[in-house]
């Protein structure tokens, strides 16, 4: 590292020295198959994308997947949040942010790869919330999919465990 011109050599210690190592670790770099239930064939890239965002998230670490439109971060992240469903220390919701206009795109593609899999869709503008129709009944408590803003009464802190955040 480098501070005022001079090199300075950290060490991480503790904590930070542990998840340093777990993210080295050479077996996280196998990429993992992908879920049953995902109806659909993931390209190489996408289960590569897939590994990073279960390994990331595993670590209590959020995560951000920015690539060119069309290369599938949507299936991906919905796989993911099928991967996370097959272990109990994994399963639970998972949070979609997005802007409103791509909204109706993840329904469709949930419902097209993940049929039967419950969600929610919320969209909050000023202060009234909207609730949008969807192909499957759920609860806020067990939603995998939802979009809030942060500091609502739906916020992701009400959906998942602080140590485990959601998408």
């Amino acid at each position: 590292m480098e501070v005022d011109g001079g090199r300075i050599e950290v060490r991480p210690t503790g904590w930070l020295a542990a998840l340093r190592d777990r993210l080295a670790e050479p077996e996280a770099q196998e990429p993992l198959e992908q879920p049953a239930a995902l109806d659909a064939t993931l390209r190489d890239y996408q289960r590569r994308g897939l590994t990073w965002l279960a390994r990331t998230t595993s670590l209590g670490l959020g995560c951000c997947l920015a690539d060119d439109m069309g290369l599938g971060k949507t299936i991906t992240l919905i796989a993911l949040h099928l991967h996370r469903q097959t272990g109990p220390e994994s399963a639970g919701p998972t949070l979609v942010v997005c802007p409103t206009s791509l909204m109706g795109n993840w329904q469709r593609e949930i419902e097209r790869f993940a049929p039967g899999t419950p969600y929610a869709a919320s969209t909050a503008h000023g202060g009234r919330w909207t609730t949008w129709p969807t192909a499957s009944s759920y609860s806020p408590r067990t939603a995998p999919c939802g979009w809030t803003p942060p500091g609502s009464p739906r916020s992701p802190g009400a959906w998942s465990s602080p140590t485990r955040p959601s998408m």
